[in-house]
C-alpha cells in the first residue's frame, strides 16, 4: 500500500515590517509605494498615510461643495475644512446658499408627481411633451397636437318633425306626416304607441279592417275591398 503523508498548511515566514516607525507591524502581504519605494502595511500604504515625500500633487481626491455642487481638490496634509472654507471665500459661485438647486424633472400632467427618469419617461411624438410612462398615451396627457374628435352624429330626423300634426314612431323614430295611421317605415300602427290619433282630413274615412285612409267619395276600401257601410257599423258597435 502506498504511504500517504498527512498534509498540513504551511505558513510562509516571509514578510516585511511597515515603514512607518510608529507602526512597524509585520505584514505578510505588504505594499510597496510607487513613489518612495517604501514598504507599508494595509493601514499606511496610501501617500498621505505615510507622508510620502515624492507624492506631492498626485492626490486627486476632491470634496463636493454643498453650496455650488462643484468639486474642490484636497491638498495633501491640509484639513478638508480649511480647503472648503478657502473655496467658499474665493471660488464658490453660491457662497450664501441662496440659489436653489436644480429640481428634478417631474411629469407635467396635472396631479402627477412621477420623476422623469431614463426608465420612466417618454417623449410624445405628436406634441414633444416629456411625460411618465403612465401618461404616455395622447389622451392621457391631453396632447395638444391631437385633433379633437367631433361628437358622434345623432340620427337625422325628418324635416316634418316641426310640422303641425306630425308624429314620431316609437319603434323606429321615423317622423310620419299628419293623417298617417301607421308608420311608413316599420308599419307600426299609430294607436299602439299610446299617442292621440292624428286628425283626419275632412271628408275622408278609415277602413276598420286594414286602417287605410280612403277618399270621401269611395264606397269601398281601396286596399282590402271592405265596404264603407261595414266600417261604419263596426264603429257603431265599438261605441255601443
Amino acid at each position: 500500500h502506498a504511504h500517504v503523508e498527512d498534509g498540513m498548511a504551511v505558513l510562509s515566514n516571509t514578510g516585511a515590517h511597515c515603514g512607518v516607525k510608529e507602526c512597524s507591524r509585520l505584514d505578510f502581504l505588504p505594499f510597496t509605494c510607487s513613489q518612495c519605494q517604501g514598504v507599508f502595511c494595509l493601514d499606511h500604504f496610501r501617500f498621505e498615510k505615510h507622508s510620502c515625500p515624492l507624492a506631492a500633487g498626485l492626490d486627486q481626491r476632491v470634496l463636493v461643495c454643498p453650496l455650488c455642487n462643484k468639486g474642490v481638490r484636497l491638498e495633501v496634509g491640509e484639513d478638508p475644512n480649511l480647503t472648503w472654507e478657502r473655496h467658499t471665500l474665493n471660488g464658490c459661485t453660491n457662497p450664501g446658499g441662496s440659489e436653489s438647486r436644480e429640481k428634478k424633472a417631474r411629469c407635467p400632467v396635472k396631479g402627477c408627481k412621477e420623476l422623469l427618469t431614463m426608465s420612466n419617461s417618454v417623449v410624445c411624438s405628436s406634441c414633444q411633451l416629456k411625460v411618465c410612462l403612465k401618461h404616455r398615451f395622447e389622451d392621457a396627457h391631453g396632447c395638444t397636437s391631437t385633433p379633437s374628435r367631433p361628437p358622434p352624429a345623432r340620427p337625422a330626423r325628418a324635416a316634418a318633425s316641426g310640422t303641425s300634426g306630425a308624429w314620431q314612431c316609437r319603434r323606429c323614430t321615423l317622423v310620419n306626416a299628419a293623417g298617417s295611421v301607421e308608420c311608413d317605415a316599420c308599419g307600426a300602427g299609430y294607436a299602439t304607441h299610446g299617442a292621440p290619433a292624428p286628425e283626419r282630413p275632412a271628408g275622408r274615412w278609415t277602413c276598420n279592417r286594414c286602417t287605410l285612409d280612403n277618399l270621401a267619395s269611395a264606397q269601398m276600401c281601396d286596399a282590402c275591398g271592405a265596404s264603407r257601410t261595414s266600417a261604419a257599423d263596426a264603429k257603431a258597435c265599438e261605441i255601443a
